[in-house]
This record gives C-alpha cells, structure tokens and sequence, in this order.
C-alpha cells in the first residue's frame, strides 16, 4: 500500500514510512513507461537509489524508452548484470539533470562507444563513484574518460576485468582531470 506506482514492496527500502531505494524490473516498453512514471510519481519523490533488472530479451525499444524516464532526483543508479550497457549509457546522457553520485554498470556488456558516451556528458558532473567493472573497455575508451573534464570530481573508479592495456593505463596516470581520485582499481 505505501509503494510507489510500479515498484514491489519486497524489493524496496523504507526509511521513515517512505521508500528511499527500490528495484525495478524491465523486460519491455511498458515497464520502460512505468519508469517514467514512477519518476514522475508523488509518492516517489524521495527515491533517491534504484536498481534496475533487465529480462534477458529487453527489446531495444524498452530501453530506448528509458531515455523519457527523467532521472534527476536519484543519487545511485545500479543497472548492471546485462548486456546493454551501450543502450543505457546512451539513455544516461540524454538527461541534462542528472545528479548521480553513483553510477554501477558492472556486467553491462559496456564498450568504448558507451563510455565515449558517458564521458562526453556534463550531466555526469556531480558522479563520485563509477563502476565499470567486467566489461569491454580497451584504452580508447578509458581516454575519452581521463580526458573528461565532466568526471573530475570521480572519486572511485573500477575498471577491473577490462582490457584496457599500459594505453589505458597512461591515459588514467596522464589525466589532469582525475585529482579527485581516492580509490581506481583495475
């Protein structure tokens, strides 16, 4: 009963009687569309984390829609464990409100042309954290991250399990946009 449209209350959290973090799970453009309108729901508004479960046979379509769903109130955004890292990536950069401090996208199928992506957005400024790990970034992609003047507040940074080589590597040490860094695994 207390559940914002579109989300299960086992798969929330609650944190003074309102729901703070929630999984959902898309397998098409109707949940897509129940995305949109879940951000867009009152009794959403202090969801602040989400965790997004792709079926095995999302259509592209289902994650084109996700581009409409507007984002900008979550500060943690897990949408890993697939393998359309590309599309979301895509759908990410589309928001120019974005306030992520979290962005999770370990086991996306992730490659250079989505983190060229990500990379190239300003609405990425305020992200503290990214987690890239086991994905398909090889050095180019990793450069277009260390030159991105977007990323400098980064923090934490794991690009383990990914071929990115000694050139990837250089471009990570060379970056005069990466003083923020605390924490880089590879």
């Amino acid at each position: 009963r207390w559940t914002p449209l579109a989300l299960w209350a086992e798969h929330c959290t609650f944190r003074r009687g309102f729901v703070v973090a929630g999984t959902m799970h898309i397998a098409g453009r109707s949940d897509a569309r129940r995305l949109a309108d879940l951000m867009r729901a009152h009794d959403a508004r202090l969801l602040g984390e989400l965790r997004l479960v792709f079926a095995d046979r999302t259509p592209p379509r289902g994650l084109a829609a996700l581009a409409q769903a507007a984002l900008d109130r979550l500060r943690v955004l897990r949408a890993g464990e697939h393998g359309r890292g590309n599309r979301v990536a895509r759908a990410l950069t589309s928001q120019p409100t974005l306030i992520l401090r979290v962005l999770d996208l370990r086991r996306s199928g992730l490659t250079d042309e989505g983190l060229v992506a990500l990379a190239g957005s300003p609405a990425l400024g305020r992200l503290r954290a990214l987690h890239l790990q086991q994905n398909l970034v090889t050095a180019r992609g990793v450069a277009a991250l260390a030159a991105s003047p977007a990323l400098a507040g980064l923090e934490l940074l794991d690009l383990r399990h990914n071929p990115i080589g000694a050139d990837g590597a250089a471009a990570l040490a060379a970056s005069p946009h990466l003083d923020s860094l605390t924490a880089l695994h590879l």
